[in-house]
């Protein structure tokens, strides 16, 4: 009998320029994830600069892009959070919106110690988030406002302006809460607690 020649085809060449990245279909999804948080960070932050900074609440303004940065690092915990936070908010600062590189230690302080007061003391949920938020909003704001005084470029009686200003940027926070909790469940629900 015959023995039947056995041919090595040759790999197949394809055209999809993401399948030569080599990357898992879970790496995929979590640069996915990544991608949109940022987007959404740098919509946030278009916004404030554009359209918000008109806008006053009892004296305080709009400060969304910071919120949003605190809410993603609440969103996914102390480990990945923390990273994102000193990313975006050197981002934040090196855009020009931020007032001084002193933000981006205040930014990324307060971020981390919202999400580990999250994971450490309350559970998961829309308004123990939104409260860590909150809290991290005012002591930013306050951080800024101590480092005003100190500098001499605010004065002692303006602190209610910086509250409105963390309250209004917690309601911003709010309104993107649902669209980035929903971006956070790509790639699955990582258990995080």
């Amino acid at each position: 009998m015959a023995r039947k020649k056995i041919e090595f085809r040759p790999d197949p060449t394809g055209h999809d320029w993401v399948s030569k990245l080599l990357l898992t279909p879970k790496q995929r999804r979590s640069v996915l994830k990544w991608l949109l948080y940022s987007l959404v960070c740098v919509a946030g932050l278009v916004l404030q600069d554009t359209f918000l900074s008109r806008l006053q609440l009892l004296g305080g303004g709009f400060e969304p892009a910071p919120a949003l940065i605190i809410l993603i690092c609440v969103l996914e915990g102390t480990e990945n959070g923390s990273v994102f936070a000193l990313v975006a908010s050197m981002i934040y600062v090196f855009s020009g919106t931020g007032q001084d590189r002193y933000c981006i230690l205040y930014l990324t302080l307060a971020a981390v110690l919202a999400a580990a007061f999250r994971q450490g003391y309350l559970r998961r949920g829309t308004g123990s988030d939104l409260i860590c938020v909150g809290g991290a909003m005012v002591l930013y704001e306050l951080a800024l406002f101590a480092t005003g005084v100190f500098l001499e470029l605010t004065y002692s009686a303006r602190w209610g302006v910086f509250v409105m200003t963390a309250l209004a940027g917690t309601l911003g926070a709010g309104a993107a809460y649902v669209p980035l909790k929903r971006i956070g469940t790509i790639g699955g629900n990582a258990w995080k607690e």
